[in-house]
């Protein structure tokens, strides 16, 4: 599964959550918007094992995250 993050500049300070709970061998990805980059890469952030999570929030430019759980 594959979700798309809004424009950074159209939600600054929005704050989103994101959790795998499925255990199979399908991967969940975050993806930027555009040219809209997450911690600094553009690139789609992996979530690769069951109940990883992450928190990430727009600062009106990026997106950052602020929490990464890996349980």
């Amino acid at each position: 599964a594959r979700a798309l993050l809004p424009a950074a500049s159209d939600v600054p300070g929005r704050l989103y959550n994101f959790k795998r709970i499925d255990s199979s061998a399908n991967h969940a990805m975050i993806a930027p918007d555009g040219s809209d980059e997450i911690d600094g890469n553009n690139s789609d952030l992996e979530l690769t094992n069951q109940y990883q999570a992450y928190t990430l929030q727009s600062d009106g430019s990026s997106w950052w995250i602020i929490a990464d759980r890996n349980v």
